[in-house]
C-alpha cells in the first residue's frame, strides 16, 4: 500500500517523469490552472513525518492491550492518512465476540485520545485513531496532513464531465462521486463549523475545472445569509449570483420545477431518454446545447417558517427524484438534524444521504439511520454511501484565497467586466 508520505515525495517527481499511473488527457486540460491552489507540500511532509512517529508509539501501546483482549489477533497493516492513522488487524477466529462501543471507550480512556473509532468486518478490525499532540501542559489538540489540492486535481482521472471530487479515503485514494441518473440529488448534514459549505465550495470547482460555462450553470441558495458565495458573483457559470431570500427561491424553485417539464417535453418530442442523447444529436450540434444545472441549498432549515417555499422546494425534490437524465441535480444542506416532517420528506425523496459530524447518536441515527457521525472529527471528516458501502472520506480544505484566485480567473478568462 501506498503511504500518504511516498504519495507526498513522489507525486512532483512522478508526474514530471511521465510516471505517474494516471496519464494526461484532454479531460485533465483544466479550465483553470492548478497553481492557483496554494503549494502546501512542505507543510504535508513535516507534519507527516509527526503524525508517523505519534503512529508508532500508538500501535506499540495497541499490542500491549489487544493481545490482552483478544488472544488470537494479529497485526496487518497501519495507514497514515490526513487526519487519522488506521491501524488494522485479524481475528484468527472468526467468532471473536466483539462489542465495538465499548472497545472504543476502553481505548480512549487507556490512550487518552478522544473520537476513537472501530470498524469489524468477519475476521477484519480497523480501528481509526486521530493525529493527537500531547503539548507540555498536557493539552491534548489533533492535528492534519493537509491535503495538497493541487496535486489531487492534478493526478486524478476525470473520465466523465458529470463526475467531481468528493474526497479522500482512509486509504489516501481520491474518491470520485458521478452526476448520472442514480444520484439526481444528495443530502448533507453535519453540525455547523464541520464543513458543509467547504464542501459545496469542492464540488463547484471541480465541475468547473472541466467544463466550460456552456456545460454546466448553477444555483446557489445560501439561506445563512454568509458572505460564503461573494466570489460567484457574475460567473458566466451561474445562472443567477447568489439567492440570499426566501421569497425569491421560492419563485426559483418553481421555475427550475418548469424547466424539468420543458426538458422532459423537449426529449420526448426529439425521441431521445436523456440530455446526453439529446446533446449528441446532429440536429442539437448546430445549435445551443442544454447545460446540466446543479442546484445547492446551503442550509434548508430556515424554509421551516414559510410553508409555500417548503412545498415549493419537496415538489421540486419529488420532480427531481422522478425525471431520469434531465441533467438537472440538487445538494442541500442543513446543521439542523431534529425528527421534522420536512427531514422526513427530504430523506424520503433524496437519491443519497451522507453526513459530517454530528453532536449525538442521535443525530447520527436520524440522518443517515445508524450511528458513527458522532464520531467523527471536525473540518470536512464525512460518511457517505458509495455502493452501498458507508465509506469515511475526508474533504479537501480550499481556502477563501484559492477559491477568490480561481473566480477571478475565470471572469477574466470569459470576459466578465
Amino acid at each position: 500500500m501506498i503511504t500518504l508520505l511516498q504519495t507526498i515525495k513522489n507525486l512532483k517527481s512522478n508526474f514530471r517523469k511521465n510516471r505517474f499511473k494516471y496519464e494526461s488527457s484532454q479531460l485533465n486540460d483544466y479550465i483553470f490552472p492548478t497553481d492557483l491552489f496554494t503549494d502546501n507540500q512542505e507543510l504535508a511532509e513535516e507534519r507527516y513525518l509527526k503524525a508517523e512517529k505519534l503512529s508508532q508509539q500508538i500501535q506499540e501501546d495497541l499490542w500491549q492491550l489487544l493481545p490482552l483482549l483478544f488472544k488470537n489477533i494479529i497485526f496487518i497493516d497501519k495507514t497514515i492518512n490526513t487526519r487519522n492513522s488506521l491501524f488494522k488487524y485479524k481475528f484468527k477466529n472468526v467468532d471473536v465476540v466483539l462489542d465495538t462501543r465499548k472497545l472504543e471507550k476502553e481505548l480512549i480512556e487507556a490512550l487518552h485520545i478522544q473520537n476513537i473509532s472501530i470498524a469489524r468486518n468477519g475476521y477484519t478490525l480497523e480501528i481509526s485513531i486521530p493525529h493527537t499532540d500531547f503539548d507540555q501542559d498536557d493539552e491534548i489538540n489533533t492535528f492534519a496532513v493537509p491535503i495538497d489540492n493541487r496535486k489531487v486535481f492534478e493526478n486524478v482521472r476525470l473520465e466523465k464531465k458529470t463526475e467531481y471530487i468528493i474526497g479522500v479515503s482512509q486509504e489516501n485514494e481520491v474518491i470520485k462521486g458521478n452526476m448520472d441518473s442514480n444520484q439526481k440529488s444528495m443530502l448533507l448534514t453535519g453540525d455547523g463549523g464541520t464543513g458543509k459549505t467547504n464542501w459545496f465550495h469542492q464540488i463547484l470547482l471541480t465541475m468547473m475545472a472541466h467544463n466550460n460555462p456552456d456545460d454546466i450553470k448553477f444555483y446557489i441558495m445560501d439561506f445563512k445569509r454568509s458572505t460564503d458565495y461573494l466570489m460567484y458573483n457574475d460567473l458566466p457559470y451561474m445562472l443567477e449570483n447568489p439567492i440570499y431570500d426566501i421569497e425569491i427561491a421560492e419563485k426559483t424553485f418553481n421555475f427550475i420545477s418548469e424547466k424539468i417539464e420543458q426538458r422532459r417535453k423537449l426529449f420526448s418530442e426529439n425521441e431521445v431518454q436523456d440530455i446526453d442523447e439529446y446533446n449528441n444529436k446532429e440536429d442539437t450540434l448546430k445549435i445551443n446545447k442544454l447545460p446540466r444545472w446543479i442546484i445547492f441549498v446551503d442550509e434548508y432549515a430556515p424554509l421551516n417558517i414559510d410553508s409555500t417555499s417548503t412545498n415549493a422546494l419537496i415538489a421540486l425534490l419529488k420532480k427531481i427524484n422522478r425525471s431520469e437524465g434531465v441533467g438537472i441535480h440538487l445538494f442541500i444542506s442543513t446543521s439542523i438534524v431534529r425528527k421534522t416532517n420536512l427531514l422526513d420528506e427530504i430523506k424520503f425523496y433524496i437519491d443519497k444521504q451522507t453526513t459530517l459530524k454530528l453532536s449525538s447518536l442521535t443525530a447520527s441515527q436520524i440522518s443517515i439511520d445508524k450511528p458513527c457521525a458522532e464520531t467523527l472529527l471536525n473540518h470536512g471528516d464525512m460518511l457517505i454511501e458509495i455502493t452501498d458501502n458507508l465509506n469515511r472520506i475526508q474533504n479537501l480544505y480550499i481556502s477563501d484565497n484559492e477559491i477568490r484566485k480561481i473566480t477571478n480567473y475565470l471572469k477574466d478568462k470569459y470576459d466578465v467586466s
